[in-house]
């Protein structure tokens, strides 16, 4: 009945958009009249003038391809605020000013894709090939992203061409027999347009760092378990309607496995494998313009994931397994955006979300199958106002819900949002804003068989940021954020097996700087601070696997004559592991280098060596990270 219910909704929306592309007024009838907008981003201020009052941070893909990044993860790692580490599961996770990843929304094209039992995703099934930019909104977020985006957002927008044809081809290779492609094409066709990227990865493993320490599982070496293949396949289609309206129809296939090496000292230790790891979805937008006054977006979406997880003994014999588990979930949503520009100072925003998430489930093979659903839905209303071009102010109001049908039960928030932003002097700009931000519990959290709690409150928090950016010359910028969140009703465990409970209130606070700039034309860097204080505030127990301090740098130089030289480095302070039994993991720094050269203007051979100091890391305890590996590859555009 749900799923007819939101199959009205999208037809609805859809209906809509068609509507008004068949009454807008002719006078909106060329489309370099129109403002621009773009189907993959969420656009929260006039395109006209765009000052967020929150603090956001833009990778674009030529960041990531000059920095050699290799996953969604590998591109945030550098972002001032954001850990990104690896632990018992291999699965690439964040944190963000202290947020762990189920607490941030992960967005592609404004498509929510946080898995629905975990309500985490592993950055590594994100395919980094057809990447356009990745926007990470780290303050507080306005009422139009809806719930479950307490922690911040991280939106991924794809890549689209306006050329006639346009096409690249990467390929490398380097230690653990370790390969990587990437095929993309892209064409435009009068009206239509299509981007098609293909991806395929494969290693054996990685090798860790010479100082590493023996133990009880893990002689070094080559690293047990650590292998992985990878394969992606999406495609873009999009169509302008009429002057006014454009569709967009996305599709994606990823198909991977891998090992998840265990703990190196564990007692009890852990002998897993994916042995199967599948996603596929389709994404369906469109907008429209009604005369000068009126812009609505509409969006349908399904993403459907299926895991099978393998316990193993210490000989990888199915036949001596503990289990065999498989999990498949998916979610089915809609979304509908609409402006109103009342004048060029003031514009309004008001829409409605609905995503409903669902896991089928068993322990074993012989076990019997569990289905479990939640259907969350947010109504938003937000208003702009720029007085003057020194001036803009954000108000904005989002009544967020979940509903179970296990449980017949409806929890509600209702959200407020406020976001300030002024020039002081031409080169100076301040920015303040606060709301309050929900996060309903996952599958996980209401419905596991050993820790599922449904009487689980929804996290909570109140956050508050205040910002400056100061131009300092043309070619140099600094910034500084202040930034508090008081968490209540946190949801966390004692261990393994123990039930979820709610904590009464954690504070996560702390201060962010930078400097970046381009002194001259060939040479650009930046140098990034990070400090937070991350802790529960009824035991003053510092919240596990956050850093205090980061330090994130980068420099580059471009030669005459096409040689490009790109460095960068990261430092991580001390961090906890979880109490009762409480440890101090050591601060590490890490140095990356690519150097790459322009041939014939379309070949591009590259050298990228990671952790070049074969530095000895362990981000999370018990599980090192790899020790000094290299790429050799080329990239051929055409």
């Amino acid at each position: 009945m749900k799923k007819i219910m939101l199959f009205s909704i999208s037809v609805c929306l859809w209906s809509l958009i068609f509507c008004l592309d068949a009454f807008a007024e002719e006078e909106y009838s060329t489309e370099s009249d129109l403002p621009i907008y773009y189907l993959g981003e969420i656009i929260v201020v006039g395109e006209k003038s765009p000052k967020p009052p929150t603090s956001i941070s833009e990778i674009t893909a030529k960041m990531i391809e000059s920095r050699g990044a290799s996953t969604a993860g590998e591109a945030l790692s550098t972002v001032p605020g954001v850990w990104v580490s690896t632990g018992h599961k291999n699965s690439t996770e964040i944190k963000l000013r202290g947020f762990s990843s189920k607490h941030v929304a992960i967005l592609v094209d404004g498509r929510p894709v946080n898995l629905p039992y975990y309500g985490d995703l592993d950055l590594a099934s994100l395919p980094i090939s057809n990447i356009s930019k990745i926007k990470v909104v780290k303050g507080p977020a306005a009422s139009l992203y809806g719930a479950n985006a307490m922690g911040g957002i991280i939106n991924i927008v794809t890549k689209r061409t306006t050329q006639k044809r346009t096409g690249e081809l990467l390929f490398s290779f380097g230690r653990g027999d370790t390969w990587n492609s990437i095929l993309n094409f892209g064409s435009k066709i009068g009206d239509l347009d299509f981007w098609l990227s293909f991806g395929k990865s494969k290693s054996n493993g990685f090798y860790l760092a010479d100082d590493f320490q023996s133990g009880k599982w893990e002689d070094g070496g080559l690293r047990e378990n650590s292998d992985y293949d990878r394969f992606n396949l999406d495609g873009k289609l999009n169509y302008k309607l009429s002057p006014r309206t454009d569709l967009s129809l996305s599709v994606g296939y990823f198909d991977g496995e891998k090992g998840l090496p265990g703990g190196v000292n564990d007692d009890l230790p852990k002998f897993w494998r994916f042995v199967e790891w599948k996603r596929r979805y389709f994404d369906l937008a469109g907008e429209s313009y009604l005369g000068k006054s009126w812009y609505v977006k509409a969006k349908l979406y399904y993403d459907g994931c299926k895991n099978r997880l393998i316990d193993y003994d210490s000989t990888y014999i199915y036949e001596n397994r503990n289990y065999d588990s498989i999990h498949d979930s998916w979610d089915l949503g809609g979304d509908l955006l609409c402006k109103f520009f009342l004048s060029d100072e003031n514009q309004s925003a008001f829409g409605i979300k609905v995503r409903e998430d669902g896991i089928d489930k068993r322990m074993d093979v012989d076990e019997e199958w569990y289905t479990h659903k939640t259907v969350t839905t947010s109504i938003f209303a937000q208003h702009q106002t720029e007085p003057s071009n020194r001036v803009s102010a954000e108000l904005g109001l989002a009544l967020n819900g979940i509903h179970s049908g296990d449980l017949e039960e409806v929890k509600n928030s209702l959200d407020p949002y406020m976001g300030l932003w002024f020039s002081v002097a031409k080169p100076l700009r301040l920015r303040v804003s606060a709301s309050r931000a929900t996060r309903f519990p996952t599958l996980r959290h209401l419905y596991s068989i050993d820790s599922g709690n449904p009487y689980l409150k929804p996290e909570k928090a109140v956050k508050l940021e205040a910002g400056l950016e100061w131009q300092i010359t043309s070619g140099l910028q600094a910034r500084v954020d202040f930034f508090r969140n008081d968490v209540a009703d946190l949801i966390d465990r004692k261990g393994s097996g123990y039930m979820y409970y709610n904590l009464d209130r954690v504070i996560l606070q702390g201060i962010e700087t930078g400097l970046e700039g381009t002194p001259v034309k060939e040479v650009s860097f930046s140098v990034d601070y990070a400090y937070l204080d991350a802790y529960e505030s009824n035991t003053e127990y510092w919240l596990p696997y956050r850093p205090s301090h980061k330090v994130d740098y980068s420099f580059s130089y471009l030669f005459g004559f096409g040689l490009y030289v790109y460095s960068s480095g990261q430092y991580v302070s001390r961090r906890v592991t979880p109490h009762p039994e409480s440890q101090i993991l050591p601060h590490y720094f890490v140095t990356n280098l690519k150097v790459s050269q322009k041939l014939f203007d379309r070949f591009h051979p590259f050298v990228e060596i990671k952790n070049l100091l074969d530095e000895n890391i362990e981000e999370e305890r018990g599980f090192p990270m790899p020790g000094r590996t290299y790429l050799i590859g080329m990239k051929l555009t055409f």
